[in-house]
């Protein structure tokens, strides 16, 4: 089934977008609850993650001391 063409955007769950982002699920939480995801909405009590938007999202750099 091509997910593609059914007109539905792509969401992802909190786990598979921090995953993504390379950063505690935590973190992504606290982020998406102050607004700073775009993209991040809240279904019930998850938050769900627009791909295209996360896509879009400048990467977490990582400090390597």
């Amino acid at each position: 089934m091509n997910l593609q063409s059914t007109g539905y955007p792509r969401v992802l769950c909190l786990s598979a977008a921090a995953k993504r982002l390379h950063m505690p699920e935590r973190t992504l939480r606290y982020q998406a609850s102050r607004g700073w995801i775009q993209g991040a909405f809240k279904q019930g009590k998850l938050w769900k993650f627009s791909l295209t938007a996360l896509e879009s999202a400048p990467q977490r750099r990582r400090h390597v001391a």
